[in-house]
Order: structure tokens, then sequence, then C-alpha cells
């Protein structure tokens, strides 16, 4: 799943120190939890590290062009056994439109983009195509601002997202998107115990172990994968609540804004979350 270092707003802190009368610290924000919660919760703790949860934002970045490596593979060969991989176009966007473009290597799938970015990093996502794979979109809930490996993404073939959707008890509609992610620690390995909302809803989803769905799962497994089928295209917001005390409440451990696109895949690299509002 894509991997990534959200976004530094230092303009209001920058005029209250020129400012007179500005206001001291308020109460610290509530953290957002998942009430009520579904039947099916865990009742244990979510499993991973997440020391940095609530004070997770990246250093600004120190570079003005930043490259986002990555690797893009076949789902059908997701460790690269065979050596050949589809060359898949990536082309980058955020609000302003499309921000370059790159094509990985056959070889193992490697791609790196070159993206111009501010002190904020990149903020936006990434497209992916390849000839005979499903069209995937990948979104992190925090922004690049390194030059470090900022994703993975392994594109199924037609036939595959649909053998997959039946084994999870799931007929794909057309005309809709499908929606894919996992929760990660600081450490971005993956949270097991962790519940997904989209919008308002916590049913519909189906949870993986590995890259095998397991329709008995009601919540993360140790991979922290999950995905939710027949999604109307346009924008929604997905979050990740898990304990983090023995019988505490669900609290918010990430969250993002994504696009579900129809009859494409909307990945989301769920990391924990930086404040309370994200």
């Amino acid at each position: 799943m894509p991997r990534s270092p959200i976004r530094i707003a230092l303009t209001s802190l920058a005029l209250c120190a020129i400012l007179s009368g500005c206001p001291g610290p308020g109460p610290a924000a509530e953290v957002p939890i998942l009430d009520p919660e579904p039947a099916s919760a865990p009742t244990e703790i979510a499993d991973g590290f997440l020391a940095c949860l609530g004070n997770n934002a990246p250093m600004p970045a120190t570079v003005t062009d930043l490259l986002l490596p990555g690797y893009t593979r076949a789902l059908a060969d997701p460790g690269n056994a065979l050596g050949v991989q589809p060359a898949a176009t990536l082309e980058a966007f955020d609000a302003t439109g499309s921000r370059g473009t790159a094509v990985a290597t056959p070889l193992d799938g490697r791609v790196v983009l070159s993206v111009s970015v501010g002190p904020a990093g990149f903020d936006g996502w990434v497209r992916a195509t390849a000839d005979g794979l499903v069209p995937t979109s990948l979104y992190s809930s925090r922004a690049y601002t390194r030059n470090i490996v900022s994703g993975w993404v392994w594109m199924p073939a037609p036939a595959e997202m649909t053998d997959q959707a039946t084994t999870a008890g799931v007929t794909l509609t057309p005309g809709q998107g499908t929606l894919v992610g996992a929760v990660h620690d600081c450490d971005v390995f993956g949270i097991a115990n962790a519940v997904i909302r989209y919008g308002d809803r916590t049913d519909g989803v189906v949870y993986y172990e590995g890259f095998a769905p397991d329709p008995a799962l009601t919540f993360t497994g140790a991979s922290g994968r999950f995905a939710v089928a027949n999604l109307a295209p346009g924008p929604i917001t997905v979050e990740a609540f898990g304990r983090l005390e023995a019988s505490g409440p669900l609290v918010l451990l990430s969250r993002a804004e994504v696009t579900i696109v129809a009859d494409e895949i909307t990945s989301v690299d769920l990391q924990p979350r930086v404040a309370v509002e994200r």
C-alpha cells in the first residue's frame, strides 16, 4: 500500500506574532470517537506503534523539486517472481492540476515522479494506469516532504478484482468505484483492531489478511488492509478508529479526504493523525 510522509499551516501563527490582541491557547480539542460503536467492533486495543499519534506532522520540505519514488506491481505477481511488470504510467495531481508524469520500469515496477513543491510538500494524489489493469489513484493522509519511498500499488486485472469481490461475497456494480487502503502505525506497519468509517458508515467494509479478503473479519487484521466496493463517484472522508487503552473508546487514528472514481480503484494510506482534525 502507499506509504508516505500533512499540511503545516503557519500563517495564523505569524500573524499573531505581529498583531496585538491574539487570543491565548484555548482548551485542547477533544479527539473524535466512534459513537455508537458497531456491534462487531474489536474489544482489544489497536495493535501498532502509535507514539507519534497526534504529533505526526512532517518537517517542511527542504527542496523545490520533490522526488516521489515507489513501485507498481501486477497483483498477479506482487513479489515480482517473474521479473516482468507492466510499464505503468503514473501522473501526479493536486488542486492546481497535473504536476508530472513518469513510467515504471518493466523490470521491477520501480518509478520515480518529480514534482515541484513549496514548504508544505506535495499534498495531492497519484494515478496509475497500465494496459489490462484497473486504474488506481493513490492518496495519503500525510503530505510528502522528503525523497523517500512514497508508495506501493498492486494493480489487479478486472477478472482478479471480480474474483476478490466474489470471495468477499460482493457483486461489483458498473459505474461505481472501489475504495481500498491500509491503516498504518508510526513505523508504517499495519495496525490491527481498527475500524473503518467512510462517510457516516461502518458497514460494508471487507477486511484483509495479507492480499486475501477475509469475510470473517469485522476490523483490521495484522496487515491493516480493507476495501469497500460499490461507492458512488465523488469525494468521501475515510477514517480509522481504534482503542488506545483497555475498555476505552474507539478514538480517531487517521483521516483522509479522497475521491472515488467510477470503475476504478481509490487507494488510501491512513497514517497516524497529525492533530485532532487530521
